[in-house]
């Protein structure tokens, strides 16, 4: 009996051991090359500072032409990089607390101390000397977001939001550019929150709704064809469209289902109606550019129509021109669909990389010229 009780105790003081360092354990919440704080650790630091009501200085800096810097340096150079600009926050902000974020973006939050402008001028004169890597030196062009006293924020994802749009205009205005969120930036940040909580909703099926716009054949005179275009319906938002979430899912990789739930229910509308009597030659569904580059895309398109009983011709999958478009990747995809009965188009052509030589060795049904370029001509 003793010996029965003892091993229950051990056992339960491992397992409190277990979740001790699975929930508490510190280096959870550090980022490992620049051994600050990362958003895990912002976020139970801003849900602390919202439970307790104290107020900080935030400020929030990052790096012109970082992702043009990380094409060209490579991943392990800007991990130096990060790292040696991580070491001079911790040297010369040893009061604050620092976070690094993501993608090059640091935050500093501070109690007290100086000013905004106080904090850009220091960082601004540290960065006219280079910063060090292995085999080299790099000048980094900061920018930086900051929120005043008067703005209060709910939740951690309204502050980062808050600070993804402010720092998003202080790029646009370059180096040594300080932006402050104001209650405008708030409110758009409020709203952002709201319309991502509805993409994540609208992933696993709730709210989306899909929506057919007719295509005119000026040859036939008549609605041939139509076009599947993606919504999601909130209580709160009403329709959101677009342009308010695909980029959000795109980030985040959540694009990857809701173009599967959008390309099952175009599937599920050819099931349960006869095209030939709506005159609809074929449905054009949308892809997204991370869509494309995935391998599996093919063979999980040809399980969806054969699940639903779709005849594929009735399908034309309409890509974006990008820089990723001459990829293998995405011929090999191409390829595979237009052979098992599927058709392309490519959209927005004239806008990006794509020229007349690679539009040849593509497997394209239509090409769409941008419209910037039709009113051009009857400009």
């Amino acid at each position: 009996f003793h010996s029965r009780v003892h091993l229950v105790s051990f056992c339960m003081t491992l397992g409190t051991l277990v979740m001790f360092l699975t929930f508490q354990n510190p280096d959870f919440y550090k980022d490992n090359v620049t051994m600050l704080l990362n958003l895990e650790g912002f976020r139970i630091l801003k849900e602390d500072d919202t439970r307790y009501g104290t107020r900080r200085k935030a400020v929030l800096i990052t790096f012109e032409n970082y992702e043009e810097l990380l094409s060209v340096y490579g991943n392990s150079v800007m991990r130096q990089i990060q790292e040696a600009f991580g070491n001079y926050l911790r040297y010369d902000f040893i009061k604050d607390d620092l976070f690094y974020v993501h993608n090059g973006r640091f935050l500093l939050m501070a109690k007290h101390g100086h000013g905004y402008y106080d904090f850009r001028d220091k960082i601004m004169k540290r960065c006219e000397r280079p910063f060090r890597f292995e085999n080299g030196e790099m000048m980094l062009s900061p920018c930086f977001a900051y929120s005043s006293d008067d703005i209060v924020f709910q939740s951690a994802d309204e502050e980062e939001e808050a600070f993804r749009i402010a720092v998003t205009d202080a790029l646009r205005q370059g180096r040594g550019a300080i932006v402050r969120i104001d209650q405008n930036i708030l409110d758009q940040a409020i709203k952002n929150v709201k319309v991502n909580r509805a993409l994540e909703r609208a992933v696993h099926g709730e709210g989306l709704e899909v929506f057919f716009q007719p295509i005119f054949s000026t040859k036939e005179q008549k609605i041939c064809s139509a076009e599947a275009l993606v919504r999601i319906r909130d209580e709160e938002l009403g329709l959101i469209y677009p342009d308010e979430f695909i980029w959000k899912a795109e980030a985040d990789s959540s694009i990857l289902m809701l173009g599967q739930r959008v390309f099952e229910k175009v599937c599920d509308f050819i099931k349960e109606n006869n095209m030939r009597d709506l005159g609809l030659s074929y449905i054009e569904v949308n892809l997204s550019p991370v869509q494309c580059m995935r391998k599996q895309l093919a063979d999980e398109f040809k399980e969806v129509t054969a699940r639903y009983g779709v005849d594929p011709s009735y399908i034309n999958l309409e890509i974006t021109e990008s820089g990723n478009t001459v990829s293998s990747v995405i011929q090999e995809n191409m390829e595979a669909l237009t052979f098992y009965g599927m058709s392309f188009s490519l959209d927005d052509y004239g806008t990006g990389f794509s020229n007349l030589i690679s539009i040849f060795s593509m497997p394209l049904r239509i090409v769409k010229v941008d419209k910037s370029i039709v009113w051009q001509y009857f400009k």
